[in-house]
C-alpha cells in the first residue's frame, strides 16, 4: 500500500519555526517548495513562505500599529486601493499580511468602508 505525503495544516510549533528559521539561516530565503524536502517539515512550500514572512522574518515588527502607521495606511490606500504589498512596502517593518489584516479588523471599520467598494478616506 502507498504512504500518502501528509501535509500538516494548521498553527505551527515551536519546534517548526526552530527548522525554518535554521533552513534559512543555512540556505536564504527562496525555493519554498524545497524545504519540505529537505526539512522535517510536513507543511507546503506556500505555507513555509507566508510563515516567514509573516512571523519569525528578522525586522518584522510586532504589536500595535501607531497613529502615524495608520495615518500612513489610509492615505496609500485612498491611492492605491488593496495593493497590499504595494502599501506595506512604504510601511516600515510591516509584512504585507499584517497590513491587510490590520486594515481588514480595524481601519476600514474606523472609516466605515464596507467591501470591495472604493470609497475615498479622505471624502
Amino acid at each position: 500500500m502507498e504512504e500518502k505525503n501528509e501535509y500538516k495544516k494548521g498553527l505551527w510549533t515551536v519546534e517548526e519555526d526552530r527548522i525554518l528559521m535554521d533552513y534559512i539561516r543555512m540556505h536564504g530565503k527562496g525555493k519554498w517548495n524545497r524545504i519540505p524536502k529537505l526539512t522535517d517539515l510536513k507543511r507546503f512550500g506556500k505555507s513555509c513562505r507566508l510563515r516567514w514572512i509573516n512571523y519569525p522574518c528578522p525586522g518584522v515588527k510586532r504589536g500595535d500599529f501607531s497613529e502615524e502607521e495608520n495615518d500612513l495606511i489610509i492615505r496609500l490606500h485612498d491611492l492605491l486601493g488593496n495593493r497590499w504589498p504595494l502599501i506595506a512596502g512604504r510601511v516600515p517593518g510591516r509584512a504585507d499580511n499584517q497590513v491587510k489584516n490590520h486594515w481588514n479588523t480595524h481601519l476600514s471599520k474606523k472609516l466605515g468602508i464596507k467591501g470591495k467598494n472604493k470609497v475615498s478616506a479622505f471624502s
